[in-house]
């Protein structure tokens, strides 16, 4: 009868396939990152190699901690964590503006930003739009302007927002020992 290190269940193929790979540098497989496609991912993927190979574990991230960790690396920043990055930039607005303005008007332009970022829309984009009109674009580029100088005050303290950086991300390559779950064609061969 095998011991619990080796029970198989009926997992998916690329979990089998990656508990094979991490046995074979058990038992210390601290040089190895695996990535999942979400928080909840990776803490199954955390238990399984823990229950299935146990030893020096490698570290397991949900893959939006992966992109904040190897953006922080190229970078040589630190990331602002969502509730501090909303802090410093109505901070921010407040002093562009010279005045106190209410913190909701800051959290929806910040979630709008922060949207705008997540799907790459660049300003070109919405200047190239038929139904925006002069009104509109004179706002479109003062929000670009505002994503513009909280991203430069950010960095100027050594600090970034990791959504505002996702170029930063696409540019860099997967390490080595990165292995990918759930997120296809991804784990260098």
């Amino acid at each position: 009868m095998a011991g619990p290190a080796k029970a198989k269940d009926d997992l998916h193929p690329a979990v089998d396939l990656l508990i094979e790979r991490l046995r074979a540098h058990y038992p210390d497989m601290s040089g190895f990152t695996v990535v999942a496609m979400t928080g909840r991912s990776r803490d199954f993927l955390h238990h399984l190699v823990h229950s299935r190979i146990g030893g020096l574990l490698p570290t397991i991230l949900s893959f939006d901690d992966y992109k904040t960790r190897r953006i922080a690396e190229s970078t040589g920043r630190i990331a602002v964590p969502e509730d501090e990055a909303f802090l410093r930039f109505h901070a921010l607005r407040c002093r562009e503006e010279g005045l106190s303005l209410p913190p909701a008007d800051s959290q929806r332009l910040l979630s709008f930003l922060t949207t705008i970022a997540e799907f790459s829309v660049s300003i070109e984009e919405l200047r190239a739009l038929d139904r925006i009109g002069p009104e509109q674009l004179d706002r479109i580029d003062c929000f670009f302007a505002t994503l513009e100088a909280f991203r430069a005050c950010l960095a100027s303290q050594g600090l970034f927002y990791p959504p505002f950086e996702a170029a930063w991300f696409a540019d860099l390559a997967p390490g080595e020992g990165d292995f990918f779950v759930g997120l296809p064609l991804m784990t260098p061969v």
